[in-house]
């Protein structure tokens, strides 16, 4: 009866989120939603967290490099050899045996700062890459914003072309509802109409073919297994203008936390102590160690004593104190320090290589985002001289005042004109989704 009931919870229990997981796909996924999906399930995301988890392991290892260490040995060995025998003149085969046994430790005392040093450079490079992570979920984050804005895109061009298809027929309904046969070229108009709505539907299907393909690489962006049933959830139409921060504002704010430039100060400092470890090895390295052995020994396959007088009688114990100086090493320490100090000096080349790439990616950002929201404004106001003029000679065609060639240029203006200020608006968007991007903003 409980194993039934537990059957019965659980079923409701997975029903219940089925339809909370339907829910929120027929809702759509919002940008942010698409972000955080895409960052869960990315394999290059996934590679980024395995070298933070290698970093943090190198930190363990150096913190352990400090402390002493412990090892035993046991070893056996076996001596044949030709013996002159005390009774006589002739000489015995003989076959000696040992059974040696110790344990050690030591510890460094001095390493000319190397350890220290080392510790520090793998807490640097941890550092690093923990940026690269975040660089990694940035570059992440604006693809997924370009190839959403894209989808959205391409359904208000699909939504506009379908627009258009639904008022060519209606025009055409008009026109063949006319009982006047003596309305101006009828059969001409009629065949010109129909034409030109066959060419509406040939391009409202490519439109349909754009946005499907817009969803399917977003959803393969995402790491889904079928862009079936993923609709993602449109923003608000209310286009918000506001004054933009100037580049060198965003640029002096984006020092600060772009993860591309503290990475490279991370790895700077990290190289600035790969010169520090090179020069370590002009100093003298000290060490501690101590230990205890015993020996075991036979004679012919005979011991004196048994095993445990022998390994009593036989303990040695030993404390050592060592200093290693170096003298001469070929100038292989020379030569260390000269390519580190290079290395340093390269590193802090890609430093500033990066700065300057980020402020040339930031003045280009805004100057899109300025043009992109100067088109807007051209293309809404184009949009709405153009709904007048086609509202007027929509009123003249249907009277027969025009030609249907006049008719169908100014519904192609018009259509033109409004898909041309969707493009400006998802341009405009996603522009000023860039600059907030170096702003620091999260992407929402």
């Amino acid at each position: 009866m409980i194993s039934k009931n537990r059957l019965f919870i659980l079923s409701n229990l997975f029903l219940i989120c089925s339809l909370c997981s339907i829910a929120q796909t027929n809702q759509g996924w919002t940008l942010r939603e698409c972000i955080d999906h895409a960052i869960k399930n990315n394999l290059s995301i996934q590679h980024r967290k395995n070298d933070i988890e290698s970093s943090r392991i190198i930190i363990e290892s150096k913190k352990w490099a400090r402390v002493p260490n412990l090892n035993a040995l046991t070893k056996q060995s076996w001596e044949w050899a030709r013996e002159k025998s005390k009774e006589s003149t002739q000489y015995t085969n003989i076959k000696d045996g040992q059974t040696h046994f110790s344990i050690e430790t030591s510890i460094p005392l001095f390493s000319g700062f190397s350890l220290p040093n080392q510790l520090k450079q793998s807490k640097l490079n941890f550092k690093a890459a923990m940026e690269d992570l975040n660089e990694a979920k940035e570059d992440l984050s604006i693809n997924v914003t370009s190839l959403y804005l894209q989808v959205l895109l391409n359904k208000e061009l699909e939504k506009i072309a379908k627009q258009e298809v639904d008022l060519s027929k209606e025009q055409l309904n008009r026109i063949l509802d006319i009982k006047d046969k003596s309305y101006p070229n009828l059969e001409i108009l009629i065949a010109n109409l129909k034409a030109h709505l066959a060419e509406e539907e040939l391009y409202y299907t490519q439109t349909q073919n754009n946005s499907s393909l817009a969803l399917l690489d977003l959803s393969q962006l995402l790491e889904l297994e079928s862009p079936d049933n993923f609709f993602i959830y449109p923003p608000s139409d209310n286009m918000t203008f506001y004054p933009l921060n100037t580049p060198d504002e965003i640029y002096n704010k984006a020092l600060t936390y772009k993860p591309e430039i503290l990475a490279a100060q991370y790895r700077l400092e990290s190289s600035s102590k790969d010169i520090k470890i090179a020069q370590s090895a002009y100093y003298p390295e000290v060490f501690l160690g101590a230990g205890l052995e015993s020996n075991f020994y036979t004679h012919n396959r005979k011991a004196s004593k048994n095993f445990k007088f022998q390994f009593r009688d036989n303990l040695n114990k030993y404390v050592e104190f060592k200093v290693r100086i170096p003298l001469f090493n070929r100038l292989e320490t020379n030569h260390r320090v000269k390519l580190a100090r290079i290395y340093n000096n390269n590193v802090s080349i890609n430093l500033e290589i990066r700065k300057k790439t980020l402020y040339k990616e930031i003045q280009q950002a805004w100057y899109n985002a300025v043009a992109s929201a100067k088109r807007y404004e051209s293309s809404n106001a184009t949009v709405t001289a153009n709904e007048v003029s086609f509202k007027l000679m929509t009123e003249k065609f249907i009277s027969g005042e025009i030609k249907s060639i006049d008719y169908n240029r100014a519904k192609f203006d018009l259509t033109k004109a409004r898909s041309q200020r969707i493009q400006d608006k998802y341009e405009y968007l996603f522009r000023t989704k860039i600059l907030d991007f170096y702003k620091g903003i999260p992407i929402e």
